[in-house]
Parts: structure tokens; C-alpha cells; sequence
């Protein structure tokens, strides 16, 4: 297969390596090794289907919590969907716009060791945190250029202790949060 706009691609628990779709709206899964294994999900609103599209630029990202549940930005509809292993609907959490909980450029995902979910916004230069349930907890960071603050947020990942470390392409820097949501080392 072949697209045009990918968001951030994810390992599954199993290797097999998944990215979503701009072009089909849709979830690409590959093998390990590179190849083809299958797509699902579709353009659209309803649970399953995606928009990953926001301004005009690829979106969306993948990650997987312990007990392998998949969630999806699904960036342009603004919100995260949660599917079990086997892609069954679970639910959906997010709305569009700047207030706690909502997103106005969802640009990756990820599941930290207690299983919350850690949503980045470029949009509004924070990060959203949500339990497993999809449940609003608390937003760390803010658009800015101070200790915990982002200007052009394009990536995250999460270490074992819980840390969460985010590219900030605006500053040329990476930007760590506790898992308390404490800015600490920014280089």
C-alpha cells in the first residue's frame, strides 16, 4: 500500500507497525518486517471511522496500553477513540477547542505506565491527560517559551519511570514533564 499523509507510526505489542492514513482515512498495520497486512476504519464521524486531516496536514497517531487496547487521535474529528484488542469500539473522549480535555491540533498519543493516556496539542502547546476510560485528569504545559511551555509541539514519547519527553520543533528542544506533569530538563 501507499499514501500520500501518514501521522506518527506505533509498534503494536506484537512488532507489527501501524500508521494512519491522510489519504484513505484509515489505519495501515504492517509486519515487523515491512509487509502489507491490512487497513481498517474509513472517512467519517461515527466510532471506527477517522479524519485525519487537520488544516490540510496528515494527522493522527496510534498507541497501546498494557492489556493492548488501541487508541487513536483521530485529530481532525478532535477527539481520541479507544478500541479493544480485537478493534471493537470501546469509546470515544475529546471535543474540539482550547478548554481542559479538548484539542485544537491533536498531533500524538501515548500510554503511560499507569495506563493514562498523554495527548499533545499542537494547537494550543499542551499536553491533555485523560485515565484509561477517557476521563479528563489535568493538562500540563502551555504554548510559550518559560520552563513547561511549547511553541511548535511535534512529537512525544514516554519513558519507564513515566517521564514524558516532548519535541518542541519551534525551540529545536526537548522538553521533559514528570509524571506529575513538572517541567524539568529541557535540551
Amino acid at each position: 500500500k501507499s499514501w500520500a499523509g501518514t501521522g506518527l507510526p506505533a509498534a503494536a505489542p506484537d512488532g507489527a507497525l501501524w500508521i494512519s492514513d491522510a489519504t484513505r482515512q484509515q489505519i495501515q498495520v504492517f509486519t515487523s518486517d515491512g509487509a502489507y497486512v491490512e487497513s481498517w476504519g474509513g472517512p467519517g464521524v461515527a466510532p471506527g471511522e477517522f479524519n485525519f486531516l487537520v488544516n490540510g496536514y496528515p494527522r493522527g497517531a496510534v498507541a497501546f496500553d498494557a492489556d493492548g487496547n488501541i487508541f487513536v487521535a483521530d485529530a481532525g474529528n478532535y477527539r481520541i477513540q479507544k478500541f479493544g484488542p480485537d478493534r471493537t469500539f470501546i469509546a470515544a473522549f475529546g471535543s474540539e477547542g482550547a478548554s481542559d480535555g479538548a484539542f485544537l491540533d491533536l498531533c500524538a498519543l501515548a500510554i503511560d505506565p499507569q495506563g493514562r493516556v498523554i495527548a499533545l496539542d499542537a494547537g494550543s502547546g499542551n499536553l491533555e491527560v485523560f485515565d484509561n476510560d477517557g476521563k479528563w485528569l489535568s493538562t500540563w504545559g502551555r504554548r510559550g517559551a518559560g520552563p513547561g511551555e511549547l511553541t511548535s509541539p511535534t512529537g512525544l514519547a514516554i519513558d519507564h519511570a513515566g517521564n514524558v519527553w516532548v519535541a518542541d520543533a519551534g525551540r529545536n528542544q526537548i522538553v521533559q514533564f514528570s509524571p506529575t506533569g513538572e517541567p524539568g530538563i529541557v535540551g
